[in-house]
């Protein structure tokens, strides 16, 4: 049961600041009902040092900056029918030493033009912790919705640095100036138009849409590029067209689908000895290596070795395989030396554009990759869900003690754990 803390009150999560735990924050709230427009709500948290401040503009995370640069901190959005929130993946080990606290907050935008603060808007407002374990066991939770005032940017609560440990405290204060005068607080300059989504429809600048009605239009955009070049795809395929061919279809596709300025897509590129067909780049960054075969080759995954080589001498985590149809993503990582490769994704614009393969190609896109963080969000999700982490969660004791629990009081009986634990581990190999 989760310790149900009120404003100023703080609970243990941690005693060992050595302890490698990993925590899961999810903001909820729910709007009213007779609210005639619906307010632009969105969460952040802010990496602070001991003076309180941001060391730089990458500890603010938020929706347009979804991870922070030692990867301790993950941004994840999701939203419901009623209810909408937002979560973050906390990493306790991974948090600089100069980070004393991660302040979790909620801001209200455009709250001047529409005279909105988040009393008026929000019916229901809560901040819980969970224990990332197969157990998920919650560790504290603040229904703060007692405790909204008239404020446009709230202090929900903080992660903090206690003697050897980690604490929670929920605070439930705010300011009445909107994100700009939180972020000022902690160090973070902002400018508002940074904030406006770039690249798509200019002529709306002027009014900021909300970050989702944006994605979707960037996705479309990222569709109708797809659809134009369709017919030049199959009748490659009908003529069995060379690498060459092949590529002159993948530079358009780049640019004109996936949003790529043409500085940003290098070819041919060669680092000690490690050759890559494309490299591309995103505001001077290069973020992405491309393995590319002819259109009606079979892509197989001896294929992305050339590719994963290249990005792991010069330190980029992405590649793709692809041969115009299928897009294949993998996660580049080094083990001891050795380098791997991590199939995250495999979508075949043949099979239909479809919401999932749109999906999928955006975040390859420029305009997902400004996005900082949601590949690392993809990342984080597929390595949870690996047969591996499946097969250890399972195989855990809080999982198989409640299972064992669940046995003796549907069955009557007394099996002990060590009993359900080798029926589990046989089940499970023999089926890998």
């Amino acid at each position: 049961m989760a310790a149900s803390i009120r404003k100023g009150e703080n609970v243990w999560l941690s005693k060992d600041l050595n302890q490698s735990r990993d925590l899961y924050i999810q903001i909820k709230w729910r709007m009213k009902n007779n609210v005639s427009i619906e307010a632009d709500i969105d969460a952040s948290i802010f990496l602070v040092n001991a003076n309180e401040k941001v060391r730089k503009d990458q500890d603010f995370i938020f929706y347009n900056n979804g991870i922070d640069e030692d990867k301790s901190v993950v941004h994840i959005s999701s939203e419901g029918n009623d209810n909408k929130s937002t979560g973050f993946i906390i990493h306790l080990k991974k948090i600089s030493q100069e980070i004393q606290k991660l302040v979790c907050c909620l801001t209200i935008h455009g709250w001047e033009e529409h005279r909105q603060n988040l009393k008026d808007v929000l019916e229901l407002l809560s901040i819980s912790l969970v224990d990332r374990t197969p157990s998920n066991h919650s560790l504290a939770a603040y229904n703060m919705t007692g405790d909204i005032g008239n404020e446009t940017a709230l202090m929900l609560g903080e992660i903090y640095r206690h003697h050897t440990g980690w604490k929670f405290r929920a605070i439930g204060q705010g300011f009445s100036g909107g994100l700009k005068a939180l972020a000022e607080h902690f160090g973070v300059p902002i400018n508002m138009d940074d904030l406006a989504e770039d690249e798509v429809a200019p002529q709306e600048k002027a009014t900021r849409r909300s970050r989702q009605a944006v994605i979707d239009e960037q996705k479309e955009l990222i569709k109708k590029g797809l659809q134009t070049y369709l017919p030049y795809i199959n009748s490659a395929l009908e003529k069995n067209q060379n690498e060459s061919s092949t590529r002159m279809i993948l530079d358009r596709l780049l640019q004109d689908a996936l949003g790529y300025k043409m500085d940003e897509i290098k070819n041919e590129e060669s680092i000690k000895g490690k050759k890559a067909d494309y490299v591309l780049s995103v505001q001077e960054e290069d973020v992405i290596v491309i393995e590319a075969k002819r259109i009606n080759s079979k892509l197989r995954d001896r294929q992305i070795f050339q590719a994963t080589s290249y990005g792991a001498h010069s330190g980029i985590k992405w590649a793709i395989l692809t041969n115009v149809i299928s897009w294949q993503l993998y996660r580049i990582t080094t083990c001891d030396g050795k380098i791997e490769s991590h199939l995250v994704f495999d979508v075949d614009i043949r099979n239909g554009l479809d919401d999932e393969t749109v999906h999928c190609l955006y975040l390859i896109s420029r305009y997902g990759i400004k996005r900082k963080g949601l590949l690392e969000q993809l990342w984080v999700k597929a390595s949870s869900l690996t047969q591996e982490s499946l097969i250890n969660a399972l195989l855990s004791e809080e999982v198989f003690s409640k299972v064992r629990i669940f046995l003796n009081k549907e069955s009557d009986c007394k099996l002990t754990d060590q009993e359900v634990y080798a029926v589990l581990e046989r089940w499970l190999l023999q089926s890998d």
